[in-house]
């Protein structure tokens, strides 16, 4: 049984959006794109399941802009609390298209989360609320980790 999106899942799928509209290469995204990203949030329906780490945006949401190598891209920063009494291990992110939640347009896991050999790169995007990098990719219970994407 599929459900409207509760709050919890709205970061997710909100940078699911943004990262899809934002992810094609070529030139610039038309003004009336861009502006009904956020009107497609109200059709997304995603499956119920059951998850400790509830995810939430930080700060303002931001604007695409176009990288070196020709894609647009966002930043987004997700604060990821494990609400439940146990300690729980964050293995895999993966951000899927808003329109098609099927297929998905990144994934990080392992090293892309955590990787104590990076000073600075795409590693370590998990970290601890006082910014630095977390040590390891668990999440000690009521805790929370800054998920940098």
């Amino acid at each position: 049984m599929k459900r409207p999106l509760r709050s919890g899942a709205i970061a997710a799928v909100a940078l699911a959006v943004l990262a899809a509209d934002c992810s094609s290469g070529g030139g610039e995204t038309p003004a009336s794109e861009t502006s009904t990203a956020a009107a497609d949030l109200a059709n997304v329906i995603v499956p119920e399941a059951y998850t400790g780490l509830v995810l939430a945006p930080i700060g303002d949401p931001t604007f695409p802009f176009l990288g070196s190598d020709g894609k647009y891209h966002v930043a987004y920063d997700l604060q990821l609390t494990n609400a439940t009494p146990v300690p729980a291990t964050l293995d895999k992110i993966d951000v899927v298209d808003g329109s098609d939640p099927s297929k998905v347009v990144a994934s990080f896991a392992g090293t892309a989360l955590v990787d104590p050999n990076c000073a600075v790169g795409d590693c370590n995007r998990l970290r601890m609320l006082t910014a630095p990098p977390a040590t390891s990719t668990a999440v000690p219970p009521q805790e929370s980790r800054i998920l940098d994407l």
